[in-house]
């Protein structure tokens, strides 16, 4: 069963590999079937999700594998990336409150995963992303950033 699990993991990375992402997405969801408490099938298909635009989905995937597994960096990252895409989604349909929401999430979360490995730069880089975005925030929902 391990082989067969582990058969479907390497099926989606050479789907996402080719750009395949849709089909990538099922060869995770299988592996996931085989084997739910997958990690990496998870976190691979929580990140497809995320490129895909389903991004809601992506962020809840994110949540219960960080909930699951609370020091694992690369979900930290993922639910971060996610939440601050979907945040620029709200930005463009003008849910200013829901960014702000996004935002402050986001941020302790990269807060928590900066206190873990304060030597990856990706995580000050989207730290800096979020910084570098609070000016399309108007001031009555400034005050509402909720920072660690």
């Amino acid at each position: 069963m391990f082989f067969l699990n582990n058969s479907f993991a390497f099926l989606g990375d050479a789907y996402i590999a080719r750009g395949s992402y849709s089909a990538a997405l099922k060869a995770f969801q299988r592996a996931l079937e085989l084997n739910p408490n997958s990690i990496y099938a998870t976190y691979q298909a929580a990140t497809v999700k995320k490129i895909l635009g389903e991004l809601a989905v992506a962020v809840e995937d994110f949540e219960a594998l960080v909930e699951r597994e609370p020091n694992y960096l690369p979900a930290l990252k993922g639910l971060a990336d996610a939440l601050l895409c979907q945040a620029d989604e709200y930005l463009l349909d003008g849910f200013t409150g829901r960014v702000v929401d996004c935002y402050s999430r986001a941020m302790n979360v990269l807060v928590k995963a900066a206190q873990q490995a304060p030597h990856y730069a990706c995580l000050w880089s989207l730290l800096g992303q979020i910084s570098l975005m609070l000016w399309a925030i108007p001031d009555k929902d400034f005050s509402a950033l909720r920072f660690p």
